[in-house]
């Protein structure tokens, strides 16, 4: 039985309000951080664009109450994938198990038991 080269990824109608709601983005591996840098997240949209730990935080919607620029990696590229058939978008397996897998596992709730 072939592996799975893609995995389709349900991509919502509206483009997520920040970067960390966004079924897209990742975590970089420590041993691929460079010392030092507080970039440790990656947008899989876009990839080879590390985003900071606080941007990815960073509300679009207060931004432009505060009439800030904020610029997001895949603001220039979200009305096209919400145009994919069914919204799926084809995120490469390796990627899936690098990146986005540690971050999807880093968000579960810790269940904490009494010695």
């Amino acid at each position: 039985m072939p592996k799975k080269a893609i995995i389709p990824i349900q991509i919502p109608m509206e483009q997520p309000d920040c970067c960390a709601r966004c079924p897209l983005i990742g975590l970089i591996p420590k041993n691929q951080r460079q010392p030092g840098v507080r970039q440790s997240y990656v947008c899989l949209g876009v990839l080879g664009e590390a985003l900071p730990s606080k941007g990815i935080w960073s509300s679009a919607a207060e931004a432009k109450a505060k009439k800030r620029k904020l610029h997001r990696p895949c603001d220039t590229r979200w009305d096209a994938w919400a145009q994919l058939p069914g919204r799926k978008f084809g995120m490469s397996y390796a990627h899936y198990l690098q990146y986005r897998l540690p971050y999807e596992q880093g968000n579960q709730l810790i269940i904490k038991f009494k010695k």
